[in-house]
C-alpha cells in the first residue's frame, strides 16, 4: 500500500463490489495502533504489532468468519491470524512484508519459524521484494535474484505451493522505477494445493503494488457445541406488546405455571424470552463498511477518478491530469471528514455522556479480535475453540470430582418472601447491566413487573421454602476482561473472568444474600471492609494507618496477593465456614443447591467451551462477594498476636506487624503468614509471594529487608499501591500525589482534539466533565493523603496537571493562575482540601459553621496567591476579587477567553513567544496587544462604539473589571471579542499585514 491513505478506500470499494472477505495487506498506513482507512465497525483488523510500527495487516470483512490473532507469532513485518468459516476448517493466514532495506534471509527465517509453530494449512500473501522464475519475475539485477534464492529455498524446505500465474499484469510498477513481479501468493497443506482459483492481478488503486485477487476453497471442519445466546435492543422495544404477549404466556394458560421450582422457573424464563422476541429486535453487529461522512458528491468524484484510471494512461502520459483529479478528490474527502468530525465533536454539548465522552475516556475502539493464548505446554492456541477452552481451563479452576454436600440438613423455619421484597431486589439491580445467556436484563423485569410480579414472587418463595435453586438459572456466560493494556494478551492470566447471569437468578440470589448477611453479619470481623454497609476501601486504609500511628514500635506492612481468589474457593470448606458463623440450615441448604450443578460457558468468535463448576464464587454474581467474606473472615481470626493486625477488603489482605526490631518483626511475620498459608491451603487458595509486597511504615527502617513467606521472601520496597492509594515509607504521600496528578491526562488530551473556536466542546460542558469525572478521580481517598498537597512542589505539580482540564477555549500560553480564575475553579490542591472538609461534614465530624469557616480560609489562601502572583496580571485587572469571580455565571468561549487572559491572536503576545515575527498591529499605530485592540485600534472603531454605548461614554475608557459589573457589559465584551478576532483572521487570510 506504500502508506498511501487513499488506497484503503479504493480497496474497500473493490471489496464491496466483488464480495471480497479477507485482505492481506503490506506496507500499511497506521496511526498509533490503528490501521488507517479500515476503522469501521464491520471491519476487523489484525495488525502485525501494536506499537504503532506495524507494516503488515490482515483485514476480515465477513463477520461470519471466526478470527483469532496469533500475536505470539506476529511481529512488525508479519501479521498472522487463524480464520474459520462456519462448518469449515481453520486456516492460518499470513501477511508478510519483506522490507527491501533488510536482508531477505532474516524474513525467510522468521517465516520458517512461523510455519514450524503451527500444524494448520496456511495461506501466505507476501511482498517479498525478490525475483524468481517461480513467480514469473525477471530480475533487473543480481541483488533481486539473490533475494529470490532465499525465498525459493524456503518454498522448497517448507513444501509451499506458489499460486502466481503467468500472463497477468506485473504486481509492481512505478514510474521511473520499472516493473516486476515481487508479490507472491503461497499456500501450505495438501487440501489447499488445488483450492486456489481465479488468481489475477488488478490495477485498481494508486499504490505502486497492484492488487492480487483469488478465490480459495476451504474444506469442512468439526463444529463445536453451540449455545442459545440472545441479545435484544431494548431501546427499540414495543413495551405494550411485550406486556401483552407476556400476559398471554404467563396468565393465559394457568397450566404453564404449575409444577416444581425448576419447571415454573423455566416456564417463566421462556415466557419472558418469547415476549422479548415478539416485541423488540435482536441486537446485531453493524455491517457498515462505508464511512459515515461518505456522500453523493464523493461518490461522483470517485467515479470520475476511477473512470480516468480505466480509460487513460494515468501513470505516464496523463499523469499530471490524473494527479489534479486525485488531489481534488482527496481534498473533498478531507473536507467531508472534517465536517463529520465537527458534528461528532459538537454533539457532546447536547449529550455529555454520549459517544464523544466515551471516545475521550476510552480512546478509539480497541480491536475486537481475540488473541491466541499460551497453553501450559508452551504452544499457542490456533482456533477460536482452542482459545475458548484454554481460557476457561486457566481462569475457571475445577476439581476432578465435584464436592459432596450434606443434603439432609435439619429443617428450620424459613422466612417468608413478600412481593415488596422481590420488587426491591429487582429495582436494586442496574437496569441495563449485561444479561446472561437468556438476554433478560433487570430493566426488562421492571417493565414486566405488572405482569410477573406475583408469579415471580410465588416461584421465588417456593425456591426458598424447598431450598432449591433452579437449574435453568445456574449457567453463567463467562466473559474475559483484560487486566490492563500493559498485560501480555497471549497469557490467560492477563484476563479477569466475569460471570453474566440471568436477571431472575440474581433476584433469587439477592433474597439469599439478605438472609445470609442477616444471620452472619454480626459474627464477621470488623476488619473485613469489603461488600459491607458502612465499610469501604477508605475505612480499610484508615484502619491500617490508625493502627500504625497508635503503635509505639517499628511497623512493617505486608500486602498479600491471593492468586485467583474468587475462582478457587473450595465449596465444602465454604459451607463449613457458614455453619461456624451461624448461617441457618435453610440458608446453607439453598446455597448448596446454588453451587451444585453450575456450568460456565465461554465463547470466542462464536466457538463455545463448556465447563462444570466445582469450586469458586462467580465474579459478577450477587452471592459471590458475601460468600467470599465468610471465608476471608476465617483468615482474620487466625491472628491472636496483639502486635499484629490483619485488615481485609475483598481479597486484598494487609498484614501490619509491629516489633522492637527487624528480627522481632520477621519472627512475628513468619508465624502470622504461616497461619495464613494454612488457611489458604485448606480452601484451595494460594498466595503469590512474587506479587505480594512489604513496606516499612514506622520506625526508620529502610527498604531492602526481607519478610519470610514460606520458602520465599518478600523484599521490602519504598512504596506500595494499596486499594488505590500509594503508601510510601515516609508517609508524606508524595508518591501518591505524583501518580494522581497524571490522572485523566488522556481524557483531556482527546477532549482538546474535540474543541475549536467555532465548534466542539463548550466551556460549560467541559466544566460538567471536570466536576463529575476529573475531580472524583483526583480526590479519591483524599481524606487519607491530603497532607501530601501542602508542599510547594505538590501545589506546583497539581496546578500543572490541572491546566489541561481548564484549557478549554484558552491559549496554551495562558498561566495556570489565570486559567483557574477564568474557569472559576479552585486550584487543585485547595480543591482536594475542600473535598476533605466536605467529607468530614458529611460524616458529622464538623459542623456547618466550621465547614463555612474552612471554605473562607481556603478562599483567603487563593486570594493571597492571586494578589501576590506575577502572572496573569491582565486577568487580575478583570477579576481582582476571587469571591466575586466565583458568583459570576460566565459562559466563556474561545474568543472572549483571549480578552480575559490577554493570550491569543495578538501580534505582540505571539511575538514574545517567538510565534510571530512582527508585534505591530495591522493599523500600524502601535504594537498589537489586547489593551490596544480593546481600547485604541482604529480598525475596530465601529465594533468598539457598540461597546461604549453599552458601558457609557462618561466612563470610557473604563477599567477592565467594569466588564464584569453587569451581564449586558459582559455580553458586549463577548460580542466585541468575536468581531475583533474574526476581523483579524479575515485580514490575515487576505494578506493584509503591517507595512
Amino acid at each position: 500500500m506504500n502508506g498511501n491513505h487513499l488506497v484503503p478506500d479504493q480497496i474497500l470499494d473493490c471489496s464491496r463490489a466483488n464480495g471480497v472477505e479477507v485482505l492481506l495487506l503490506q506496507a500499511v498506513p497506521t496511526s498509533g495502533n490503528r490501521l488507517v482507512g479500515f476503522d469501521y465497525s464491520a471491519v476487523r483488523t489484525v495488525l502485525s504489532c501494536k506499537e504503532g510500527s506495524a507494516r503488515a495487516a490482515i483485514v476480515v470483512l465477513n463477520q461470519d468468519i471466526e478470527v483469532v490473532a496469533l500475536q505470539g507469532l506476529s511481529d512488525r513485518h508479519f501479521a498472522v491470524a487463524s480464520l474459520r468459516k462456519r462448518h469449515g476448517q481453520a486456516v492460518v493466514f499470513v501477511s508478510a512484508y519483506f522490507k527491501y532495506s533488510i536482508q531477505t534471509h532474516i524474513f525467510t527465517a522468521r517465516l520458517g519459524l512461523i510455519l514450524d509453530s503451527i500444524d494448520q494449512d496456511v495461506v501466505i500473501g507476501a511482498d517479498v521484494n525478490a525475483h524468481s522464475p517461480q513467480w514469473f519475475s525477471r530480475p533487473g539485477n543480481n541483488t533481486g535474484s539473490a533475494r529470490g534464492t532465499h525465498v525459493e529455498s524456503l518454498i522448497a524446505e517448507k513444501h509451499l505451493t506458489v499460486h502466481n500465474q503467468p500472463g497477468r499484469l506485473v504486481t509492481y510498477e512505478r514510474h521511473g522505477m520499472g516493473s516486476s513481479n515481487i508479490d507472491v501468493t503461497l499456500t501450505r497443506g495438501g487440501s489447499l494445493v488445488n483450492s486456489v482459483s481465479e488468481w489475477d492481478v488488478l490495477d485498481i488503486t494508486d499504490s505502486d503494488h497492484r492488487t492480487i485477487r483469488f478465490k480459495i476453497r476451504i474444506g469442512s471442519g468439526p463444529e463445536g457445541p453451540a449455545i442459545g445466546k440472545r441479545r435484544f435492543n431494548t431501546r427499540k422495544a414495543d413495551w405494550d406488546r411485550f406486556r401483552w404477549v407476556l400476559a398471554q404466556k404467563v396468565l393465559g394458560d394457568p397450566e404453564t405455571m404449575v409444577g416444581g421450582c425448576d419447571v415454573v422457573a423455566g416456564a417463566l424464563t421462556r415466557a419472558l424470552g418469547q415476549a422479548m422476541e415478539a416485541s423488540m429486535p435482536r441486537s446485531r453487529k453493524s455491517a457498515r463498511i462505508k464511512p459515515p461522512w461518505w456522500d453523493a458528491g464523493l461518490e461522483e468524484s470517485k467515479r470520475r477518478l476511477n473512470n480516468f484510471r480505466r480509460t487513460r494512461d494515468y501513470k505516464v502520459a496523463d499523469r499530471d491530469q490524473f494527479r489534479v483529479l486525485r488531489n481534488e478528490h482527496q481534498k473533498k474527502i478531507r473536507r467531508a471528514k472534517m465536517e463529520s468530525w465537527r458534528k461528532f465533536a459538537t454533539s457532546i454539548n447536547s449529550d455529555i455522556w454520549g459517544p464523544v465522552y466515551r471516545w475521550a475516556r476510552n480512546g478509539s475502539s480497541k480491536s475486537r479480535i481475540p488473541s491466541s493464548v499460551l497453553r501450559e505446554d508452551g504452544t499457542f492456541t490456533v482456533t477460536a475453540l482452542e482459545t475458548a477452552e484454554c481460557l476457561l481451563e486457566s481462569l475457571i479452576p475445577r476439581d476432578v470430582t465435584a464436592p459432596i454436600f450434606e443434603h439432609d440438613i435439619v429443617e428450620r423455619e424459613r422466612p417468608e418472601v413478600t412481593e415488596a421484597e422481590v420488587k426491591r431486589a429487582v429495582w436494586r439491580m442496574a437496569p441495563n447491566k449485561a444479561p446472561g445467556l437468556d438476554g433478560i436484563t433487570a430493566g426488562v423485569l421492571r417493565k414486566a413487573w405488572g405482569v410477573i410480579g406475583t408469579p415471580l414472587t410465588s416461584v421465588l418463595r417456593e425456591c426458598l421454602r424447598r431450598s432449591v435453586f433452579p437449574d435453568c438459572w445456574k449457567t453463567a456466560e463467562v466473559v474475559v476482561i483484560s487486566k490492563g493494556q500493559d498485560r501480555d494478551p497471549s497469557l490467560p492470566k492477563s484476563y479477569r473472568p466475569v460471570s453474566l447471569l440471568s436477571a431472575p437468578s440474581k433476584v433469587l440470589e439477592r433474597l439469599v444474600v439478605d438472609r445470609l448477611e442477616e444471620e452472619t453479619g454480626g459474627a464477621l470481623s470488623e476488619e473485613q471492609h469489603g461488600f459491607r454497609v458502612g465499610k469501604s476501601t477508605i475505612s480499610a486504609i484508615k484502619s491500617c494507618l490508625d493502627w500504625v500511628d497508635n503503635s509505639q514500635e517499628m511497623v512493617v506492612g505486608v500486602f498479600l496477593d491471593i492468586s485467583g481468589a474468587f475462582d478457587n474457593l473450595r465449596w465444602n470448606i465454604l459451607i463449613r465456614d457458614m455453619m461456624t458463623l451461624g448461617a441457618s440450615d435453610a440458608t446453607r441448604s439453598i446455597i448448596q443447591s446454588y453451587l451444585t450443578g453450575r456450568r460456565a460457558v465461554l465463547s470466542v468468535e462464536g466457538a463455545t467451551a463448556f465447563a462444570d463448576l466445582t469450586r469458586g464464587c462467580p465474579q459478577g454474581s450477587q452471592l459471590g462477594p458475601s460468600l467470599w467474606n465468610l471465608s476471608m473472615d476465617r483468615a482474620l481470626v487466625t491472628n491472636n498476636d496483639d502486635r499484629v493486625k490483619l485488615v481485609a477488603y475483598a481479597d486484598e489482605l494487609a498484614v501490619l506487624i509491629a516489633g522492637s526490631d527487624i528480627l522481632d518483626i520477621q519472627g512475628r511475620a513468619r508465624a502470622t503468614l504461616g497461619a495464613l498459608r494454612d488457611w489458604a491451603e485448606l480452601r484451595g487458595l494460594t498466595f503469590s509471594a512474587s506479587k505480594s509486597q512489604a513496606i516499612p511504615l514506622k520506625g526508620g527502617l529502610r527498604s531492602g529487608f526481607t519478610v519470610p513467606f514460606g520458602a520465599q521472601d518478600i523484599v521490602a520496597v519504598d512504596s506500595v499501591r494499596y486499594l488505590g492509594v500509594e503508601l510510601d515509607s515516609k508517609r508524606n504521600f508524595w508518591a501518591h500525589v505524583s501518580i494522581v496528578a497524571g490522572k485523566s491526562e488522556s481524557l483531556y488530551s482527546r477532549l482538546r482534539a474535540a474543541s475549536s473556536a467555532d465548534w466542539g466542546l463548550r466551556q460549560s460542558t467541559s466544566a460538567v466533565i471536570y466536576r463529575a469525572v476529573f475531580l472524583p478521580r483526583i480526590t479519591y481517598a483524599a481524606e487519607i493523603w491530603a497532607k501530601g498537597v501542602l508542599t510547594k512542589k505538590a501545589i506546583k505539580l497539581l496546578g500543572s496537571k490541572q491546566r489541561r482540564a481548564l484549557l478549554t477555549g484558552a491559549y496554551s500560553t495562558t498561566s495556570t493562575d489565570a486559567l483557574q480564575v477564568v474557569a472559576g475553579q479552585l486550584p487543585l490542591d485547595l480543591e482536594i482540601r475542600w473535598h476533605v472538609v466536605r467529607t468530614r461534614r458529611k460524616a458529622g465530624q464538623i459542623s456547618e459553621e466550621e465547614m463555612s469557616d474552612q471554605w473562607d480560609r481556603l478562599l483567603d489562601i487563593w486570594q493571597d496567591r492571586w494578589d501576590s502572583s506575577v502572572k496573569g496580571r491582565w486577568t487580575y485587572g478583570i477579576f481582582p476579587d476571587i469571591r466575586r469571580r466565583l458568583v459570576l455565571p460566565l459562559e466563556v468561549d474561545h474568543y472572549v477567553c483571549q480578552f480575559l487572559t490577554g493570550h491569543g491572536d495578538f501580534n505582540s503576545k505571539l511575538e514574545s513567544f517567538n510565534l510571530r515575527g512582527e508585534a505591530m498591529c495591522r493599523c500600524e499605530t502601535e504594537d498589537e496587544s489586547v489593551d490596544h485592540v480593546l481600547y485604541r485600534c482604529p480598525l475596530l472603531s465601529a465594533e468598539r462604539d457598540r461597546v461604549i454605548r453599552q458601558i457609557g461614554e462618561d466612563v470610557w475608557p473604563c477599567e477592565t473589571k467594569v466588564f464584569m459589573d453587569t451581564r449586558s457589559n459582559y455580553c458586549a465584551l463577548r460580542r466585541f471579542a468575536r468581531e475583533a478576532i474574526e476581523a483579524k483572521r479575515s485580514s490575515d487570510r487576505l494578506g493584509l499585514v503591517p507595512g
